[in-house]
């Protein structure tokens, strides 16, 4: 039986993942339902995609007796209130990186889903990539020897990353890459967090220069960084982006090295101890807007995988990995001066970018 798919949110990352769904048998996946908070969005939405019911809310879908899960792909900061909406209605849920602002937030988005018995997962989609499971391979047969090093760089062209008090943020949209690539690794907390960051005029992070050291003399050296390439508007972001290839994660230990070529977030292509290895992405029958976007299939597969087994959690993302992720986001931010503790869950009109 197919996993019954229910949209919330009609910006470009729930276009892509509807997209990316595309390439998946109808046998495996099938999107249902579609939500957005103006009854006309949704209803074009679902045109494009063939998606049969359209809803002008959140809490329709719900509710919505067809709907297996939950994928939320709305602005940043109503991720939490969503995601409990979702829980609380009974329903599993997929939910975009970040799923909270805080790690209180988190802490509290996870302890619903346990009490509800329900799964949940946070949907940083490198963890589901072809490459990332032969970066758990390497790791696991010790062909590295002991890894002492992480070494990533995301970069971005970004004009605008938003205001804190809608969420947004540089280390919201894509400095949560680079840690994940180094709990990848090391797993548990750091001993240290030292960063040295940028900030725009009205106080959101444009960037920051990040230093973890971990137990046993490892280290992780993190950069990430929103205005690399930016300024040269006559291209496409999509074209800006893939010829930035400052965005490569690498791996150093005592026997050898792993490097993911740029994109690492949502890689096709790594070197390591047992060669080279290529993932081709698939084929859509529906255009993807941002790089690599076909991707989404695999956290999609994951997903339905976690839910065919009665897990509730992904093991390839679990729920102790984005409470350590998130725990260095806020020990980031009050480094950098950053406070989303007040933000309001209240959605708005204006649209985050969301990668």
């Amino acid at each position: 039986m197919a996993t019954r798919w229910g949209i919330c949110g009609t910006g470009l990352i729930c276009n892509d993942f509807c997209a990316a769904l595309s390439s998946c048998p109808s046998s495996e996946h099938q999107i249902v339902a579609v939500a957005a908070r103006e009854l006309e969005r949704a209803r074009k939405f679902a045109a494009t995609y063939g998606i049969p019911t359209a809803y002008g809310s959140y809490q329709e879908l719900v509710q919505d007796p067809n709907v297996d899960i939950v994928y939320i792909g709305t602005i940043h900061k109503t991720h939490k209130s969503i995601s409990l909406l979702c829980l609380n209605s009974g329903k599993p849920v997929l939910c975009e990186k970040p799923m909270c602002l805080t790690i209180d937030d988190v802490k509290e988005v996870h302890r619903v889903a346990k009490e509800k018995n329900l799964f949940f997962m946070e949907g940083i989609w490198s963890r589901c990539f072809p490459i990332y499971d032969e970066i758990r391979k390497e790791l696991d047969s010790g062909t590295l020897g002991q890894p002492f090093l992480v070494i990533s760089t995301m970069t971005m062209p970004m004009l605008d990353v938003g205001k804190t008090s809608e969420g947004g943020g540089c280390m919201m949209s894509i400095g949560c890459y680079v840690i994940q690539a180094a709990n990848l690794v090391f797993k548990g907390m750091p001993e240290k967090i030292t960063v040295e960051g940028t900030l725009a005029e009205d106080g959101a992070d444009l960037g920051a220069c990040i230093i973890l050291r971990y137990s046993g003399n490892r280290m992780a050296s993190l950069i990430y960084y929103s205005q690399a390439m930016a300024e040269i508007t006559e291209k496409s972001f999509s074209e800006r982006f893939k010829n930035l290839q400052s965005n490569t994660f690498t791996i150093i230990g005592t026997k050898g090295e792993i490097k993911v070529d740029a994109p690492f977030l949502c890689p096709t292509k790594m070197s390591g101890p047992s060669g080279n290895k290529e993932f081709p992405l698939p084929k859509t029958k529906h255009p993807v807007i941002l790089p690599n976007s076909e991707g989404l299939c695999y956290e999609a597969d994951c997903v339905r995988q976690c839910l065919k087994e009665g897990l509730k959690e992904c093991p390839k993302m679990t729920h102790a990995d984005s409470e350590i992720i998130n725990s260095i986001m806020a020990e980031m931010c009050k480094q950098l001066g950053l406070d989303y503790s007040g933000v309001s869950t209240t959605a708005t009109t204006k649209n985050i970018f969301i990668y």
